[in-house]
């Protein structure tokens, strides 16, 4: 499933070197997550579960260069309200690099 509402994003690197991805939540809950990187199309598709997965696209050559060393990322999926005033994360879970 390909969802292309989901491309409002960031990624926060901690000073460790690890990354944190942030998305818009998403129905269901995650179960066994992973990612992939696709290079050439400067994209990452975040597979949530076997039935779920969602493409982030046009990513900063350098985060993008950055996800191909890892092994795995933290995800936090947040409620949007409509203020910009509190955010608050709906699921916060890791997902292995494929």
């Amino acid at each position: 499933m390909r969802d292309d509402l989901h491309q409002v994003f960031d990624f926060i690197t901690a000073e460790d070197g690890d990354i944190m991805l942030l998305i818009q939540k998403v129905e269901g809950e995650p179960e066994s997550p992973a990612f992939e990187i696709d290079k050439n199309e400067r994209s990452l598709w975040l597979h949530r579960s076997q039935n779920n997965s969602i493409e982030l696209q046009e990513i900063d050559e350098e985060m993008l260069n950055k996800l191909l060393n890892m092994k795995k990322i933290l995800v936090c999926e947040m409620n949007m309200p409509s203020s910009a005033e509190n955010y608050d994360p709906e699921y916060i879970y890791e997902a292995v690099k494929l």
